[in-house]
């Protein structure tokens, strides 16, 4: 309890930099061609998803997100920038061959804790992974 108390009060103090997801090679993404690449190439490229779904019709969708909010210290953070930034990959496999692959890249700025909650000015990208 005194080391998370320790590591809150540093954060607090010193700014921070939270993450979540799982991290992946944002370079291998490319290398995923759709009708090409198969379901354990996939998971050679980009390690295991980070949410998987399997649909009536038999088609499973893999999701890969990280994302990382960076803030200023303390009540700095309230009223100095802040930066969220987001990179996902969807993907949809069909009989153990990716038939679609997305990657959706954002980053967004803003006062406070906006970029956390979907505010603040940046950009949205959204890309088939062949066009990467």
């Amino acid at each position: 309890m005194k080391v998370f108390l320790g590591l809150l009060l540093t954060c607090w103090l010193v700014g921070c930099t939270t993450t979540g997801g799982r991290s992946f090679d944002v370079n291998n993404v490319s290398k995923i061609r759709e009708g090409k690449t198969s379901a354990s190439e996939v998971l050679t490229l980009l390690g295991t998803p980070y949410q998987k779904h399997t649909s009536i019709n038999g088609e499973e969708r893999w999701i890969y997100v990280y994302s990382e909010v960076e803030s200023l210290p303390g009540i700095a953070a309230m009223y100095g920038n802040s930066k969220a930034t987001t990179e996902m990959v969807d993907l949809v496999i069909k009989s153990g061959v990716v038939k679609e692959c997305t990657m959706t890249k954002s980053s967004k700025e803003g006062r406070g804790y906006v970029p956390m909650a979907g505010g603040g000015s940046g950009y949205d990208e959204k890309v088939r992974c062949k066009d990467l």
